[in-house]
């Protein structure tokens, strides 16, 4: 992933560890999660601004369990 302001990458590294359409088990531990993205930058600002940008182009869809 590259841009956001500042220049320079948005982010380091992310990972996705479900699919699109995959059910999720309801798990509560603090390790479980569907991916993540670690966001790096030269100063604060650039990297809240560039975490924002990542937060914008994602979009979390939740069903109820019927």
């Amino acid at each position: 992933m590259r841009g956001g302001s500042g220049g320079g990458p948005a982010s380091s590294r992310g990972r996705m560890n479900v699919a699109s359409g995959d059910d999720l088990p309801d798990q509560r531990a603090s390790h479980a999660s569907a991916g993540y993205v670690q966001i790096v930058g030269p100063s604060r600002q650039i990297v809240e601004d560039r975490m924002n940008g990542v937060l914008d182009a994602f979009e979390l869809v939740t069903e109820d369990p019927s």
